[in-house]
This record gives structure tokens, C-alpha cells and sequence, in this order.
């Protein structure tokens, strides 16, 4: 605090050279100065030889009041400052301003508070203090983190008659709420504060102030953040933690982390050299420590800027009089102050049932705290006290569960006051934020005003004059409608291209015009270079033209002949031949500007050489024909100047133009046998005789031999041969044989040969081939081996292949066997061959053991015997089955006689054409009789025929039990 008590006399002297003898209405300066206290404390005038006048000079005279510092009167300057000088001339200086209170001049003039987080200035008795915000207080008394704690103060203290003590509110915002509070308790949760505050002969020792960025280096000693940096206490001094992306490259902590982070190539963040190698905000963090200190005060080794350090902590306590078998003192020796002696247990009880009492083996007490949570009257043991869990803020649910500021505990729950807010989730530290106006968490954590944003009653507010125009609090007020060109005056008010925003009104930049009226389109029009807006809104230079410094102007070629802009530049000197060349050059009828010049349309000329009649002379007649006086007349032809050119319309009656030029006129004659009618048309008649063009016509006097005119065309000749097939001595004859291939080469028609299959059997070349040699019918290879296939024996259908007879199919109940066609199908299927009582013995089988099998191939019908013995004397059944595969398109029937005769248990399969017979029987086996038998079957013929002899194969198989009919 500066010395308030040299105040006085300054003003005294400040106001003795201020004012000058002689100012009017003003008495003596000297009757006004106050018994200021000498060097020596002792009031001039007050010990009774002292002289009450003061000097100003030391020369004994006092000067006069009204007398200023260069001998004038007092001349006031204006309102009083606060800068030691009258500037009122009231005699009086600075008497406005209290520097006792006042946060802009505080203790002296000029000298001004600064704010803090949640805090205003403010200056008490000549030193700046903080006035906390409302809802806001300043427990721990540093100016470095403002009035951090959201709190609303109702007591000086908590007390137990005032009922303050349990309320759960921390009713005097220290920080602690009922029995945490020293007020209500004597034995409370460590303070930083060098005292014992939790009763355990330990002082301070939750709190390692060598690394407490709030307690750094001694109680109470806030470390501050800075740009990018967040606060750090290092071995008791302040330091900084750069936020990942960021460096402190000049050292400097209070600028913060003032440049971009570069990573390293290979980052290795175990070795100590200050250097955050990925820049992840950590500097070194994979540093291996080493220890030092004993007892209590053991630590770890730390890396401070790039060099391994390590300091024990400091002892928490100066003597070690506790018996814990700790060294508390750090002396290297433990309980040496205590009186440990004992020889029971019972001598070593404390009183504390949150304590294990035990007289160890060396006959010294061992007091050491219960486990937590151990049951105990009321409540839980918690570091040897015993705690009630359910409203403990410093124990709440748990040991371990610390209520923090601003947060109080019920039900064994950590709770915040109305409108404070735990946004970290570390209860720890309490409700750290107060909702209700904190502009960073509004209402509710993480909810921020941003820029320019204000948070009151729990919801966030811009500050005036600012807007937020897009609804969104994450960029805060982001306009300020007084110059926001985008939001000019209100949300979404948009002054457009060209112009600005100024005193919340929009306005167009120099040079530009606002011409439509409207801002959503800004200042739309440039009037230096817009032709529609020349100089002005709504100005247009018309077509044809431009705008230059405001001023219309015509562009190369066109002109303004009408001295008028709202048509623009309307002619085009080039070509408007009404101001060809220049306005008001006109070129006449007939007749067009190109190039700045009058020039006559086609087929016109300025014959009498002026330009006011235009070009009066057609040029398309016989007397003036593309020129002037150019007369049109051809030779053996009719002319025409229509075009402006000379032309022949028509050549004379046997003249032509065949030159293709019309100045020498028809100059050819066309009666000519190289020009024929034609310019170029020769007569040249082929094959023919006597060629003339007399008339114009190409014609000839006879054709030459072998030769015809068939097409009556005279001029190209006799042009068709007559030894061809389609004109055989005569035009449009054709010489054309039946069945053969003929010739006409000596111009008569004649049989070279016959086609295949077919001959000439009359001898007569007139009809061609008349006889068919490939039918079934005629077949043969020559006129004199021709036979009818149909004539066959026994066949159904016949053909004729390369002159041989071939069989289609056998007539019923035959088949082709022996590949002789003439014999036709010589073999009959339905030959009644054989009888029952004939059969043919094929052999035996056995009808119960094994599968033995009989096999006979033939055709036609047939009989067979063939013996079932028994074998066995076990079995039940005597079998067998007989199965007939018959060729296709023949229907043959099988008849088994099973019972042992040629007319007992007939069994038949009778399937139709081309399917395969089958039949199955078997018979029970008498015990101790032989039932073998004797079976008859007949291959019997129904129906069908083939041209593959029909053969058929008989198979049977004994001892075929399964599915077999019973005989």
C-alpha cells in the first residue's frame, strides 16, 4: 500500500503554486492550508514557537494565494482531474476524487484496478481488491482466478445455534459445508493453510504446494493460464502446458504458448529435453523418474524444461510423535518424539474406534488408521474418524467421496446448489460453474454464448449492440448490425454487392448505384461504365454504344444521326444507305452502303453516273447486259441477259453448244457420226452395218450375222447374240430341255446330256429327258435296267436309291433277314413254329439256391421246356423269372406254363408293340417231397413287322422269388 500520509502536504503544495496573488474573490491561500504534520510528526504552530505560515521558498515570506506559478492569477482549465493540480481554481485539489475507494485511481492518481473472472475492480482503504459478481466469491483471496467459486454468501460463519451447520449449503462460501467446516467441527479435511486442520499431527500434507498450480510454492498462491497454456506449478514455481498443437518456443510463460507446435520426424517423448515431440500438449511424459527423500517426503524425480530434477517434500510435520510407524518428520526415523512404550494392547487404545490399536513386537504402540468403510456408531471410519456418509461432503457414499464447492451431499450423492453446475464430472472440486450466468456453460455444461455472448437467468443474451442472426450460440452474437453488411440494422438484412453497412444503414461504395432499388441485390450498377445507367439511374445509352466516365459514346462503327440516346446508335455508316459513309448520305434507289461506300444492287447500274436517282439502268437486258451499253447476241441460238450475263437460252433447230461456253454460241452441227444429236453422241452401231446421222438420228442398214436388234433401239446396233440360251436364233427363243443340259453355240438348240435319275429313252431331243430312272416305279441306271420296286414280295413301301431297289417296310408278320432286296421280306414271324408237346428242352435251374440263368436268341414263334429243381430243404418257396426282349415295331407275346404240364397255371405278359415281356412264378416247398417241376413257355407273335429280321432273346432266371406269382 502507498504511503497515504504524504498526501497532504502535496496538495498543499500543488494548490500554493497554482494560484497567484490578487485573484479576485479569494481569500489568502495560506488561511486555507490544514497544521500538516512535520517530518517529525509535530504539527508547525503546535508546540508553541513554531510559526503557523508556511514557506513555500525558505526565505521566510509566505506568497500570496492568488499568485500563480508564473506570477499570474489562477486560470481554471476546466472540471477537476485527478492530476494533483486546482484545475478549478477552487483551492482545492483532486476534491473530487476519493483515492481511498476509487478502483480507477486507487491509492494515487491514475492507479487502476484491474477485474478478474467473475469480479469487478474495486479499491478499499488504497488498495485494489475484487468486487465479486453476484453468485460468485473468493475463498482462497487470489486475484488470478477472480471469484472462482460459485457461492451466494448468507453468514459470516456457520454456526451450530444458527442451525447454519446442517443445512448442506456452505452458508459463509469458504469452501466447506457443515461438518467439512472448521466452524461447525474441530477436526475438518486438510486446508492448505499451515495448520493440523483433519487432527492426525500433520500439517498441510494433502497439499504437495511443490506441484499445486492453486497452492504453488505456499498456501493460497494461484498459478495464472495464459494464451494456449493452462496452469502449472513446477518444484513451488509457476509455470505452463501448452495445449496440444502449440509450443513455448521463446520461454517465456507470460505469453503463453505463443507459437505452432512442429512435430519431430520420430518422436520419443522418454527422454528429458523439454521438447514436445508429437505435440499432443505433453512435454516428456514418458519420462522415467528416480525417487529421493525418505519417510513421508519421498518423491519422484521430474523434468523441468528439459533437466531431470527431484526434491523431497517438504515435512509435514516438525516432529514425530505419532505412532504409526511412519516417519512423519522425515528425519529418517519414525515415532522417535512419541511415547510408544507399551506391553498390551490395552495400553496403546486412543479412545478412537476408527483405529487399530497394537503394541508391536519392538514394545512400541501402533495406532493406525481402521479400514476404511469399517462400521462404526453413526457412520463409516474414513483415515480414523468415523464419518456419517450420507451428508459428509467430505466423505459422501465413501471415503474417498469428496462433495467439492458449491456442491453439498444427500443420501450418500454428490448434488449442486440451484444453478451451479459440475462440468468437469470431478465432484472433487465441487460445482465448479455457475449456470446461471457463466457464458461458457449456460444453463447447462458445455452450452457456450460464444463471442459476444452474454448468459443471465441460465439462458444466453447478446450483448448490445450485437446480434445472432443465425440462431446458433456456437459463434456466439456473430453480427454487429451496425456495420454487418450481411445483417445491416436487423437479422438477415443484406445490403448486397458494392455496398456497406454504416450506422446500421445500408450504403453503396463509390462509385456504384443502387438503381432497382432493392439491397438484396446491393449496389448493382456501376453509372462510370453501365449503359443502361450512364451517369446516372436509369440513363441508357441505347444499342450500339457504351458508357465511359459516365458519358455515352458510340461503338466504332455505328453513329447517332438522330442525335438521340434512346434509340443508342441507330446508323450504321458501313452499311445503312440512308447515311452511308456519314449521316444523311443517302444512296438512292437500287442501290446499298457496304464498306462506307454506295455500290448498285445486282442487275442495276448508275448508267447516267449520279447517285440521287441511285442505279437507274437495269443490267439484265439484250442492249445493257451486266455492264452498261453491253449489247447480248449469239450465233445459231436464242439469248437471254436475265442473269446479267450473256446467255444462251436455246440452240437453233441441228446446232449445239459444245464448247460449254456461251459467247461463240450453238457452233456445232449435230448431224455428224461424232456429234449425232447430241454434243459428244457418236453414231456408232454395234454388230451392224451402214451407220449414218443424216437426220440427227443415229441408224444403220442391216445387222451383221448372229446378231439382233432385239431391244429396237437403232443407235446402239444389233446388240444382242442370238447363240445364247435365252435368245436362240431368234430374239426372246430360249433353248431350254427337260431334265438335261443343253447348248445353243451354233445357234440351233441341242442335248449335251441328261440329269441325274432321268433319260432320253425315245431317242428325241425335242422333249429332253422324258424318262424318271429314280421312283419306285423306274428305277435303274440306264434306259434298259429300269424295274418296279413295288413288285417286291412281301415289302410295304419301296424306293429307288442311286438306280437300285431299297425297302421302306415289310408287309404284316414279315422281316428282311438276309439283306437280299430282290427276295424282298423273305421271312414270316408268324409261322406257328413248334407245339407244347414238341418244345425244345433248353436246359435247368434252380429254383431255390443260387441265381442261375438260361439264355436262347430267335425269331418268330417258339416253344421251350426247361426244368426248376430243388436244391435246398430249407427253403419256403421254389421260384423263377422268364423275360423276353423284343426288337421295336414287333408285338410279341409270352405264355408261361408254370404248374408242370402244357396246360397248368398259365402266367403271360403281353405289353404292347416293341416292350420287353416279363413274367415271374414260384411254388411252396413241400418238406421231404422234391417239388422241382418241368415249365413251358411260347413265344407267341401278334402283331408288327421290321425290316431288322425281328429277332427277339428269351432269359430265364431261377430261384426269383420276389414279387413271383404262386402256381
Amino acid at each position: 500500500m502507498r504511503d497515504s500520509r504524504l498526501l497532504p502536504i502535496a496538495v498543499v503544495l500543488l494548490a500554493v503554486a497554482g494560484c497567484a496573488e490578487g485573484s479576485a474573490g479569494h481569500p489568502d491561500v495560506i488561511d486555507e492550508v490544514p497544521d500538516v504534520p512535520g517530518e517529525d510528526g509535530v504539527v508547525p504552530g503546535e508546540d508553541g514557537g513554531g510559526d503557523a505560515d508556511v514557506e513555500a521558498d525558505g526565505d521566510g515570506d509566505v506568497p500570496e494565494a492568488e499568485e500563480g506559478t508564473d506570477g499570474g492569477p489562477c486560470e481554471a482549465t476546466g472540471p477537476e482531474l485527478c492530476n494533483g493540480l486546482d484545475d478549478d481554481c477552487d483551492r482545492a485539489t483532486d476534491e473530487d476524487f476519493d483515492l481511498q475507494d476509487d478502483p480507477a485511481n486507487c491509492g494515487e492518481c491514475g492507479f487502476a484496478c484491474g477485474g478478474a473472472a467473475h469480479a469487478a475492480p474495486a479499491c478499499d482503504a488504497g488498495d485494489c481488491g475484487l468486487a465479486c459478481d453476484p453468485g460468485y466469491a473468493d475463498p482462497d483471496g487470489s486475484p488470478v482466478d477472480g471469484c472462482e467459486y460459485a457461492c451466494t454468501r448468507v453468514a459470516d460463519v456457520e454456526t451450530t445455534s444458527g442451525g447454519t451447520c446442517d443445512n448442506g449449503i456452505d452458508d459463509d462460501c469458504d469452501t466447506r459445508t457443515d461438518a467439512t467446516d472448521p466452524d461447525c467441527s474441530t477436526c475438518v479435511p486438510e486446508f492448505c493453510n499451515y495448520e493440523d486442520d483433519d487432527c492426525d499431527g500433520l500439517t498441510d500434507e494433502d497439499y504437495d504446494t511443490d506441484f499445486d498450480a492453486l497452492h504453488c510454492g505456499a498456501c493460497g498462491t494461484v498459478c495464472p493460464a495464459q494464451d494456449h497454456a493452462l496452469p502449472a506449478c513446477t518444484l513451488g514455481a509457476c509455470d505452463i502446458v501448452c495445449e496440444a498443437g502449440f509450443a513455448n518456443t521463446n520461454g517465456v510463460l507470460s505469453d503463453g504458448c505463443e507459437d505452432d507446435c512442429v512435430p519431430v520426424a520420430i518422436p520419443d517423448e522418454s527422454i528429458c529435453d523439454g521438447v514436445d515431440d508429437d505435440c499432443d500438449g505433453g512435454t516428456d511424459e514418458e519420462y522415467v523418474p528416480y525417487q529421493c527423500g525418505t519417510g513421508l517426503c519421498v518423491r519422484d524425480s521430474v523434468c523441468s524444461h528439459g533437466m531431470p530434477v527431484c526434491e523431497p517434500r517438504r515435512p509435514p510435520a516438525s516432529t514425530d510423535a505419532t505412532c504409526d510407524h511412519i516417519d512423519d518428520d522425515c528425519d529418517g526415523e519414525e515415532d522417535e518424539e512419541g511415547d510408544c512404550w507399551c506391553s498390551t494392547a490395552a495400553e496403546c487404545d486412543d479412545g478412537n474406534p476408527c483405529t487399530s490399536d497394537v503394541c508391536g513386537a519392538d514394545l512400541r504402540c501402533f495406532n493406525s488408521p481402521a479400514a476404511d468403510d469399517s462400521a462404526c456408531a453413526g457412520g463409516i471410519c474414513c483415515g480414523a474418524r468415523c464419518v456419517d456418509p450420507l451428508t459428509d461432503g467430505a466423505h459422501c457414499g465413501t471415503c474417498a467421496g469428496v462433495c467439492g464447492i458449491g456442491s453439498s451431499c444427500s443420501g450418500g450423492s454428490c448434488g449442486c446448489a440451484a444453478g451451479l453446475l459440475n462440468c468437469d464430472g470431478n465432484w472433487g472440486n465441487g460445482c465448479e460453474v455457475n449456470g446461471v450466468t457463466d457464458v461458457a456453460n449456460c444453463g447447462a455444461c458445455g452450452s457456450a454464448c460464444g463471442l459476444h455472448g452474454a448468459c443471465a437467468a441460465s439462458a444466453c443474451g447478446c450483448v448490445a449492440p450485437y446480434l445472432n442472426c443465425n440462431g446458433g450460440w456456437a459463434d456466439g452474437c456473430e453480427a454487429e448490425p451496425a456495420t454487418d453488411p450481411l445483417n445491416c440494422g436487423s437479422c438477415g438484412n443484406a445490403c448486397g454487392i458494392n455496398a456497406s453497412c454504416s450506422a446500421s444503414a445500408c450504403g453503396c461504395t463509390s462509385p456504384f448505384l443502387n438503381c432497382d432499388g432493392m439491397w438484396s441485390s446491393g449496389c448493382e450498377v456501376n453509372p462510370g461504365s453501365d449503359p443502361f445507367n450512364c451517369g446516372r439511374c436509369g440513363n441508357s445509352c441505347g444499342s450500339n454504344s457504351s458508357c465511359s466516365a459516365g458519358s455515352c459514346a458510340c461503338s466504332a462503327p455505328w453513329l447517332n444521326c438522330n442525335s438521340s440516346w434512346s434509340d443508342g446508335c441507330e446508323a450504321n455508316p458501313t452499311s445503312d444507305s440512308n447515311n452511308c459513309g456519314t449521316c444523311g448520305n443517302r444512296c438512292g434507289p437500287n442501290a446499298s452502303c457496304s464498306s462506307s461506300a454506295c455500290a448498285c444492287y445486282t442487275g442495276w447500274g448508275n448508267c447516267a453516273g449520279g447517285w440521287a436517282d441511285g442505279c437507274e439502268t437495269s443490267l439484265t437486258t439484250l442492249t445493257n447486259c451486266g455492264v452498261c451499253g453491253r449489247t447480248c447476241d449469239l450465233a445459231n441460238a436464242s439469248e437471254s441477259c436475265g442473269t446479267g450475263t450473256c446467255s444462251i437460252v436455246s440452240c437453233n433447230g441441228g446446232w449445239g453448244n459444245c464448247g460449254g461456253g456461251d459467247s461463240d454460241g450453238c457452233e456445232t452441227s449435230l448431224t455428224t457420226l461424232s456429234n449425232c444429236g447430241f454434243c459428244g453422241t457418236p453414231c456408232a452401231p454395234g454388230h451392224a452395218s451402214g451407220a449414218s446421222c443424216a437426220t440427227g438420228s443415229c441408224n444403220y442398214s442391216s445387222c451383221n450375222s448372229g446378231w439382233g436388234d432385239c431391244n429396237g433401239s437403232r443407235p446402239d446396233g444389233c446388240e444382242r447374240s442370238l447363240t445364247t440360251l435365252t435368245d436362240c436364233a431368234v430374239c426372246g427363243t430360249p433353248c431350254s430341255l427337260a431334265n438335261a443340259t443343253e447348248s445353243c453355240s451354233s445357234g440351233t438348240c441341242t442335248l449335251v446330256s441328261c440329269d441325274g435319275g432321268y433319260g432320253n429313252c425315245d431317242g428325241s431331243s425335242g422333249n429332253g429327258c422324258e424318262r424318271a430312272m429314280n421312283t419306285s416305279t423306274s428305277c435303274g441306271t440306264s434306259c434298259g435296267t429300269i424295274v418296279n420296286c413295288t413288285t417286291l414280295p412281301y415289302v410295304g413301301t419301296t424306293g429307288c436309291s442311286s438306280g437300285s431297289c431299297t425297302i421302306g417296310s415289310c408287309a404284316s408278320a414279315r422281316a428282311e433277314c438276309n439283306d437280299v432286296v430282290s427276295d424282298g421280306c423273305e421271312r414270316n414271324l408268324d409261322d406257328n413254329f413248334g407245339t407244347c408237346s414238341g418244345a425244345s428242352s433248353i436246359g435247368s435251374v434252380s429254383g431255390d439256391t443260387g441265381s442261375g440263368t438260361i439264355t436262347r436268341s430267335s425269331y418268330g414263334e417258339m416253344w421251350y421246356r426247361f426244368r426248376v429243381e430243388e436244391d435246398s430243404t430249407s427253403s419256403v418257396y421254389i421260384s423263377f423269372r422268364v423275360q423276353l426282349d423284343v426288337p421295336a415295331g414287333v408285338d410279341y407275346d409270352l405264355y408261361v406254363h408254370g404248374g408242370g404240364s402244357c396246360s397248368s397255371c398259365i402266367r403271360s405278359g403281353t405289353a404292347a408293340t416293341g416292350v420287353d415281356e416279363d413274367v415271374l412264378v414260384r411254388w411252396e416247398d413241400t418238406f421231404a417231397i422234391d417239388d422241382g417241376r418241368d415249365v413251358y413257355v411260347e413265344v407267341r407273335f401278334f402283331s408288327g413287322s421290321t425290316t431288322d429280321c425281328g429277332g427277339w432273346t428269351l432269359t430265364v432266371t431261377g430261384n426269383y422269388a420276389v414279387g413271383s406269382a404262386t402256381c
